[in-house]
């Protein structure tokens, strides 16, 4: 079981108890409650299906995206879409895995994504998802881009953090 399940066992069953001769449930939520709070709940929205990480994390993106003459809703529509983006980031075609399984369990690159097994994710659905036009949606595309690029390293910087905490690796 990976350290982001662990955690979210742990918090979703409530196990609190402290042992200091072995890593607990208190020890993980502790270390990933002093990590990036952002990564701290993207972590809660995806170990622990927890509904009020989601406006936790949408909040926190949109302050760190905001600058000068942003209008708050419109920045926190586009920390919004990002985040379910992120959250929805298998290739639809082949799943994820990069290739398509054919006839006779034959397995052929995925052409959608180019075997990456991520998903881009059109200008027409970011049209659907933020009520923008097409010029709006092209105007903030650096951004959506920079929202996935944070997304993804408050997500790394977390795990980091948390086995830091937990001195993992140390020999």
């Amino acid at each position: 079981m990976s350290l982001r399940e662990l955690i979210g066992v742990d918090i979703s069953k409530g196990r609190l108890k402290q042992n200091p001769r072995e890593e607990t449930g208190t020890d993980r939520i502790g270390a990933l409650g002093l990590s990036d709070p952002l990564g701290a709940a993207l972590w809660r929205i995806t170990g622990d299906h927890d509904a009020r990480a989601v406006k936790v994390a949408i909040e926190i993106l949109a302050h760190r995206l905001r600058k000068a003459g942003d209008g708050r809703r419109l920045i926190a529509k586009l920390a919004e879409v990002a985040l379910w983006e992120w959250l929805n980031d298998k290739c639809r075609k082949c799943g994820g895995r990069g290739f398509v399984i054919q006839e006779h369990d034959v397995r052929t690159a995925c052409v959608k994504c180019n075997s990456t097994g991520i998903r881009r994710h059109a200008d027409t659905e970011r049209e659907r998802s933020t009520g923008w036009t097409a010029g709006m949606v092209r105007k903030f595309e650096a951004r959506f881009a920079l929202a996935h690029e944070m997304l993804i390293a408050a997500d790394v910087r977390v795990g980091y953090q948390v086995q830091r905490q937990l001195e993992r690796g140390r020999r």
